[in-house]
C-alpha cells in the first residue's frame, strides 16, 4: 500500500526509504523490477532541481536515487543508464551530444505510459 502510495506520488524518497527497510524477500523482488524506472524519474528530478548547477557531488546524487551509502555504484549506474559524465566526485549536469542523443532515441514505458529515458 505504502509502495503505491509513493509511485502515485511521485515520492521517490520515501519509495527508496520503503527499497531499503523491504520485509521479505517477495517485496524487495517486486521493488527490484521498479527500481530501473523509478530511478530514471527521479533522475529526472533531480537534474530540474538542480539547474543551472553544472556539476553538483556525487554523494548528493546518490541518495537522491536511493544508492545512500554506494555512491560508486551510482557512478556505475549513470555512466552505463543514462550516459552522464563526471569531474572528481561530481556528477557533470551539462551533457555531451552523445548524451542527448541517447536520451532522445530511446523510450520506456512507466505505468503504459511513455516516458524518456
Amino acid at each position: 500500500m505504502k509502495v503505491t502510495e509513493a509511485l502515485n506520488l511521485d515520492d521517490y524518497a520515501t519509495l527508496f526509504k520503503l527499497y531499503r527497510t523491504a520485509p521479505g524477500s517477495a517485496a524487495r523482488t517486486f521493488l527490484d523490477a521498479l527500481l530501473p524506472k523509478v530511478r530514471r524519474k527521479a533522475y529526472a528530478s533531480l537534474l530540474l532541481a538542480f539547474h543551472p548547477t553544472p556539476a553538483v557531488p556525487l554523494a548528493r546524487i546518490a541518495r537522491g536515487l536511493g544508492f545512500h551509502d554506494r555512491p560508486e555504484d551510482c557512478r556505475a549506474w549513470l555512466g552505463a543508464t543514462m550516459h552522464a559524465r563526471f569531474h572528481d566526485d561530481h556528477l557533470l549536469l551539462l551533457p555531451s551530444r552523445d548524451a542527448l542523443n541517447a536520451r532522445t532515441t530511446t523510450t520506456t514505458t512507466f505505468g503504459g505510459k511513455r516516458c524518456p529515458p
